[in-house]
C-alpha cells in the first residue's frame, strides 16, 4: 500500500519546491514512513546540487533515487531500503518492551535494526533524518534542538 502511495507522490512532485513536513505528527505508520522517505528524498536532492550535478541530469538522478524505495512489513518491523540497502526500521507493534510502536531505528544488518536507542518517531514527529538514514545519537537531539529555538539560525 505505501510504495503504491510513494509512486503517486513522487510523480507529481516537484524538487525544486518541495519541502518536506517530517517534523510533524502523523496519524499512521504508513504516512510516518511516506513523510520519512520524502524527507530522504529532499535531502538527497540538496546533496547532490552539492556535487555540481544540475539540470536534467539532476533531475534524472534525483528520480532513480526516489523510485528505487521499497518498505516491507514483517511482524515487527517495517524495513525501508533503497537500491537494495536498508536505510531505516521503524518499529509496527505497539508492545515492544524498549521501544514506542513508530520508532525509527538504524540498521544492524540487513534483517536487523539496532535496538540501543530510537532515533525518532514517524508518529511523533520532531526527528532529522539523511537522505543514508537517520541521524546517529550525538548530532540527533542537537540539531533538532537548534531547529526548534531558532530555524532560520540553525539552517545557517
Amino acid at each position: 500500500m505505501i510504495n503504491d502511495l510513494m509512486n503517486t507522490t513522487f510523480t507529481s512532485l516537484d524538487p525544486e519546491t518541495f519541502r518536506p513536513e517530517y517534523i510533524q505528527k502523523t496519524d499512521t505508520i504508513d504516512q510516518g514512513i511516506e513523510l520519512m522517505i520524502k524527507a530522504m528524498t529532499q535531502d538527497y536532492w540538496c546533496w547532490i546540487g552539492s556535487t555540481g550535478q544540475m539540470g536534467s541530469a539532476r533531475r534524472d538522478t534525483w528520480a532513480n533515487f526516489c523510485n528505487a524505495f521499497n518498505v516491507t512489513k514483517g511482524k515487527k518491523y517495517a524495513r525501508v531500503t533503497n537500491k537494495g540497502a536498508v536505510v531505516a526500521f521503524v518499529v509496527l507493534l505497539d508492545n515492544d518492551q524498549k521501544f514506542q510502536q513508530g520508532d525509527i531505528l538504524k540498521p544492524a544488518g540487513f534483517r536487523t535494526p539496532a535496538r540501543n536507542k530510537p532515533r525518532g518517531n514517524v508518529l511523533a514527529g520532531g526527528y532529522s533524518i539523511a537522505w543514508t538514514g537517520p541521524h546517529y545519537l550525538s548530532t540527533h537531539a542537537v540539531r533538532i534542538k537548534a531547529w526548534k529555538t531558532n530555524p532560520a539560525r540553525s539552517a545557517q
